[in-house]
């Protein structure tokens, strides 16, 4: 546990050490310097700081959402390797009401009817698969043994990155 004095400093804390440091290999533990103990209550005083990674993946796919959430509940997404499109993960998580209409309003018109991965790994539903045309920005905690993504979790769509060009990055 790491204790600080006020927020600035915590600010210098989230810059070092790097993300994916091994001495971090579950984040760090913050702890206000100045806040007293409150038995049996979550406390702003406290923070657990995960480190985390950010890259660029090609979207194949999506699956349907639950409930309330639509049409769009999570992206099958990837990265191109020696010319085939290899599935890294599923990601429902870091979408708003907003991101999710501009998402899927941006994948319907690239509906297909065959799955663009050269291999896909089991999802929890039904999917749609769409020509891989828009790369989204994923934060994700690291890979795991099998070529997946940890608690990965959307960030926004890239069209400032050409599809083709998006590689795995470790």
């Amino acid at each position: 546990i790491q204790p600080f004095a006020s927020w600035a400093e915590l600010a210098d804390l989230r810059r070092a050490p790097p993300p994916g440091d091994p001495t971090l290999p579950e984040g760090l533990m913050l702890k206000r310097g100045d806040s007293v103990y409150e038995a049996g209550r979550r406390s702003p005083s406290w923070l657990k700081i995960k480190p985390t990674h950010s890259a660029e993946f090609v979207i194949g796919g999506y699956t349907p959402g639950k409930g309330g959430r639509g049409k769009l509940g999570a992206l099958l997404v990837g990265y191109w390797d020696k010319g085939k499109l290899r599935h890294a993960s599923h990601v429902g998580s870091g979408f708003d009401e907003r991101a999710l209409k501009q998402v899927l309003a941006r994948l319907e018109p690239l509906h297909s009817d065959t799955c663009p991965f050269a291999e896909t790994r089991v999802v929890n539903g039904p999917v749609t698969w769409v020509k891989p045309g828009l790369v989204a920005e994923i934060n994700y905690q690291q890979w795991t043994e099998d070529g997946s993504l940890r608690a990965p979790t959307f960030v926004r769509l890239r069209d400032d990155i050409d599809a083709r060009t998006v590689k795995r990055v470790d």
